[in-house]
């Protein structure tokens, strides 16, 4: 008696979590199973992964371009230029504001060559730039571009109102400096000289041919 009694009072218990089973399949509360991992996903990314360096230029196989954009007014202050410089030779056209202030061309130095690839390497290793958008007024910007053959490898611009990016500028103008040094400045860009009626060269678009 004592026994049947006991299986009186289980069979509702049994009910009972049956029924609760059902319930919660019923209403959508059965657990989702794990996700089952991308075997294509690996730990890290593309791009976590180290990049390799820049490989040294080549004084004998490198051209270099440098692009300067004025922003000083009026126009008899105003001074862009372009400069263009192999191991040979560099040339450069002065403007202001597409007026032709002068030009000229210098057989290159080999030490001012040697200075200026040196220049050259340190801002592509710094791999720092500042552009892209529209530069505010009164910006001043400079871009260096580093050319093997008909290949431009690098563009690196500069802007003297880059407060996120404060090195890209000095760094571009330093190449910059070692090949103006080339030049007679005085005669070039005529300080102070109100510019002709001449429009400027329009500027190259393909490799820099000095």
């Amino acid at each position: 008696m004592v026994s049947r009694g006991h299986r009186r009072r289980g069979a509702p218990a049994l009910g009972t979590v049956a029924l609760a089973i059902l319930c919660l399949s019923a209403c959508g509360f059965v657990p989702d199973p794990l996700p089952t991992p991308d075997p294509t996903v690996g730990p890290s990314t593309e791009s976590d992964a180290p990049q390799p360096a820049p490989s040294p230029l080549d004084p004998a196989e490198t051209a270099l371009r440098i692009i300067h954009r004025d922003s000083s007014v009026p126009p008899r202050y105003h001074r862009s230029y372009r400069l263009d410089a192999d191991p040979s030779a560099a040339s450069i056209t002065v403007d202001s504001y597409g007026a032709h202030i002068g030009q000229a061309r210098e057989q290159m130095d080999a030490e001012v060559w040697a200075d200026a690839i040196a220049a050259a390497e340190h801002a592509v290793l710094s791999d720092q730039t500042c552009g892209g958008e529209p530069p505010p007024a009164g910006t001043k910007s400079t871009t260096l571009e580093v050319w093997v053959g008909d290949d431009r490898l690098h563009v690196i611009e500069g802007r003297n109102s880059c407060s996120r990016d404060g090195q890209a500028y000095p760094v571009v103008e330093e190449v910059a400096a070692s090949l103006r040094g080339l030049f007679d400045e005085q005669a070039v860009f005529r300080p102070d000289e109100e510019p002709g009626s001449a429009s400027a060269f329009p500027p190259e678009t393909g490799a820099p041919r000095p």
